[in-house]
């Protein structure tokens, strides 16, 4: 569980950073695509407190 965790948390920095940068768009795709089972699976363990990080674009 914590792997998952992790793992989620280091992938949402990569994410944010790139996200601030716009940099190469396929990369952010592709970090959406690895985020977004995670994000669901985690959301079903634990349903999220915080709604305002959901819209972040």
């Amino acid at each position: 569980m914590r792997d998952i965790l992790s793992s989620f948390f280091a992938c949402k920095d990569v994410y944010m950073h790139m996200n601030i940068h716009k940099q190469n768009k396929e990369l952010r795709a592709l970090f959406e695509k690895m985020l977004q089972p995670i994000h669901r699976h985690l959301q079903n363990i634990m349903p999220c407190n915080n709604k305002g990080d959901e819209n972040h674009d």
